[in-house]
Formats: C-alpha cells, structure tokens, sequence
C-alpha cells in the first residue's frame, strides 16, 4: 500500500437511499440508477462505509476489515478494496477524498 492510499478515505455520497436486503444492498441514485451489491465481500465493505458515517473509512481500514473477517492475505485484501472503491468512485456511489488522484476519481 502506498503513502497516498494509506490516507485516501471513502465515504458513502450524502443523500444516497441504500437498503440491505437478505445480504444484498441496494443503492438508489439520485437519478433513479439503482446499483445492486451482491458480492459478500462488496457488502462487507459497504458496512464499514455506512458505519463510518460522513468522515468516512480509511483504505487501511477497510483492508484491515476484510483480513479480520475472511482469511485473505492483506496484498489480497488491497486489491479487492481498491477494485471495490474504484468502481463505486465510477458510479458515484462514494466520494474518496485525501489525495490527488482519489479526488479526480470523485468528480
């Protein structure tokens, strides 16, 4: 992991409508767009979002979240969360804030 991923944080978009569903989560976009996470791991990951509240969570942190509940080498850990955070970025769905490169991701 590198300097700038170890401070960049990600943050659920404020206003987004979200529901967990039978272990699923469902994203309401503001233009009606719904996004379906169905991927353990995804949801994993959006919990500690969601429980981060408006500051958001730490890529360590969230690399820290899955190597606690799934037995996954941290190298592996990092990209699945960077895969996770970069997608969501892309859709809109979170905002990443702390460096250079995460802030033109949340444009």
């Amino acid at each position: 992991m590198t300097e700038g991923e170890s401070t960049t944080r990600a943050a659920l978009r404020p206003g987004l409508i979200h529901r967990a569903v039978g272990g699923e989560v469902f994203v309401l976009m503001g233009d009606s767009t719904v996004h379906w996470l169905k991927n353990a791991t995804a949801v994993a990951l959006w919990r500690v979002l969601e429980a981060a509240g408006p500051g958001g969570a730490t890529v360590d942190a969230l690399v820290g979240a899955l190597c606690a509940s799934y037995e996954v080498t941290r190298s592996r850990a990092e990209q699945d969360v960077g895969a996770f955070l970069a997608d969501l970025a892309g859709k809109r769905v979170i905002e990443l804030r702390g460096t250079s490169e995460a802030a033109g991701g949340a444009d």
